[in-house]
């Protein structure tokens, strides 16, 4: 994943909006979007929950502050 794709994810896993992920980031709210669904494909996952599920799961089984969401 790409520093950008990481820092969505983690702003997702923490809860954030499409709203506030886009105004942190600096980014328009479609473009966050755009980033969701590709990630999502990306993961192989559904939804923001499912991508928060896979996000928390793996920072929790990760020593490492590189996370691989893989």
């Amino acid at each position: 994943m790409t520093r950008r794709e990481h820092q969505i994810a983690d702003l997702v896993a923490q809860g954030d909006s499409n709203k506030i992920i886009a105004f942190k980031l600096g980014l328009t709210e479609g473009t966050v979007k755009q980033l969701l669904h590709l990630l999502y494909n990306k993961l192989g996952v559904d939804n923001r929950t499912q991508l928060a599920n896979l996000v928390n799961k793996e920072k929790f089984e990760c020593d490492d502050s590189h996370v691989s969401y893989s």
